[in-house]
């Protein structure tokens, strides 16, 4: 095949394929990876990996990562120790999986860095080191990986592969909440409200909760989504259904709420279930708010989420801006694989 002009190939290649032009994206490519060219071999990895332009194929996939893998492509390097885990490809074999990630990992790729943290930690492929565990968390975890953060803060709190150290711990866990890992803002939350590793904070204990309500990424998220609300509660009453005490309140919405103190908590979930389904947009008063927090915090569900009074003060905030609709003013109307 004559010589092409690489630059130009990959240049071209790259723009159709941002233009969703795949099929000839995959012919450059073609050109330039006929040419041994790595980044086009690992691009068509890419390419049959995901279907783009070609029908998907994990087999040509890891074919082409190996290919460019061989000419010491890290992302390749570590693709291939993600197929050889997961068995895409190619025969599931841990421990090759593990010899790939050791070798982008070695060219400081953060990711390979926390797989090799997790495969050390739980023995996979390698045998089980919290010590070494815990050096390659500590890498990736100074690239800004964040999960590999709230691990070290885990690794940091318990001892594990390192002295223990209540503080160092607590650092990593902040580090990783500024990144929105969800599992580290309610730790770290926890950690404010409880003076666990630093001095007791109300203040950023809510604002720690507030950001973990927020995130997309949380659990707490679908429990506390408007959409998922009346989920929520109804499989609190389901949990209940022994017990039909609750049922005799009135039609008031309020009104039915009165009894909570006295009766079983079914009637006061009944309550807001049919105040939700009937008037979703209706905005709720602070003392209904209340109550819908004191069926929220109730229940197997309940008491694992919301056991913290800071939480439960956050919590009610979140349910604020959630159930009251908001005023307006008059004025105010290289591929990833």
């Amino acid at each position: 095949m004559p010589a092409i002009n690489l630059e130009k190939t990959l240049s071209q290649a790259f723009q159709y394929y941002n233009a969703k032009n795949y099929i000839q994206a995959i012919e450059c490519y073609q050109n330039a990876a006929a040419q041994n060219n790595a980044i086009a071999q690992y691009n068509l990895g890419v390419m049959y990996d995901h279907g783009q332009g070609v029908e998907q194929d994990k087999k040509q996939a890891f074919e082409w990562y190996q290919k460019a893998a061989a000419q010491n492509d890290v992302d390749a390097q570590y693709n291939l120790g993600r197929m050889y885990y997961h068995g895409q490809g190619v025969e599931q074999d841990k421990k090759q999986a593990f010899e790939w990630f050791e070798k982008a990992a070695q060219q400081d790729h953060a990711t390979a860095q926390y797989n090799l943290g997790v495969m050390y930690d739980h023995g996979q492929g390698v045998e089980k080191d919290k010590k070494k565990a815990f050096e390659w968390f500590k890498k990736a975890a100074q690239q800004n990986h964040a999960i590999a953060q709230r691990i070290l803060g885990v690794m940091y709190d318990h001892g594990q592969g390192v002295e223990q150290d209540k503080k160092k711990a607590f650092e990593w866990f902040e580090k990783a909440a500024i990144q929105n890992d969800a599992i580290a803002q309610r730790i770290l939350g926890e950690r404010y409200a409880n003076s666990e590793g630093v001095e007791k904070d109300e203040h950023k204990a809510s604002e720690c909760f507030q950001k973990l309500f927020k995130n997309p990424t949380s659990n707490v998220q679908n429990v506390l989504n408007k959409s998922r609300l009346l989920t929520t509660l109804k499989e609190y009453k389901k949990e209940r259904l022994n017990d039909k005490r609750g049922e005799r309140f009135g039609p008031s919405f309020f009104n039915r709420f009165k009894g909570y103190s006295r009766t079983d908590k079914i009637g006061c979930v009944d309550a807001v279930i049919q105040s939700i389904e009937e008037t979703p947009s209706v905005s709720r008063s602070d003392k209904e708010l209340d109550h819908i927090i004191k069926v929220l915090t109730q229940g197997r569900l309940g008491k694992r989420l919301f056991n913290d009074i800071s939480y439960k003060k956050a919590l009610k905030d979140h349910l604020y801006t959630q159930l009251k609709p908001p005023c307006v003013s008059p004025e105010n109307q290289s591929l990833s694989a």
